[in-house]
This record gives structure tokens, sequence and C-alpha cells, in this order.
């Protein structure tokens, strides 16, 4: 749970709304779990699709994130 919070810690700097349950973290449409194993399940929901990915590093998790956040963003900015 620790790395997780290295997660939150992130998005909070850098601005990004999220909301969690337990040992889940929502940003967007993307739902991030962390397992009992430490590994964290990424799941994007989009238009007729589920996509998911296995991914062991809190960095890597917290970098997509902020990347998919701004993306996001940028795109309603459109």
């Amino acid at each position: 749970m620790n790395t997780f919070k290295i997660i939150i810690r992130g998005l909070i700097e850098n601005n990004i709304s999220f909301e969690t349950e337990g040992h889940v973290l929502k940003v967007e449409d993307c739902i991030v779990a962390i397992g009992a194993n430490g590994v964290y399940y990424v799941r994007l929901v989009g238009i007729d699709s589920v996509q998911g990915l296995a991914v062991e590093s809190p960095f890597a998790v917290l970098n997509f994130l902020i990347a998919y956040s701004r993306l996001i963003k940028d795109n309603r900015n459109i």
C-alpha cells in the first residue's frame, strides 16, 4: 500500500483529480487496482473496448496517469 501512496502523492502534486476506494484508484475513465502480489492492474474503458495492463512499477503507473490525464484535458479543449 505504501507504493500506492507514491501514485496518489504524484497525482496531487500534478493537480490531477482522482477518486479512491480501498485498493482502487480512478482517474477519468482509467481504473488502477493493486493486487495482493503488489502488481498494479490498469484498466481503460473506451468506446466499445476495454484495455488492460499489469504493471509492477508505481512510477510507470504514475507517469501513465499523468500523461493520460493531460491528453484527456487537451482533448476537451479542442
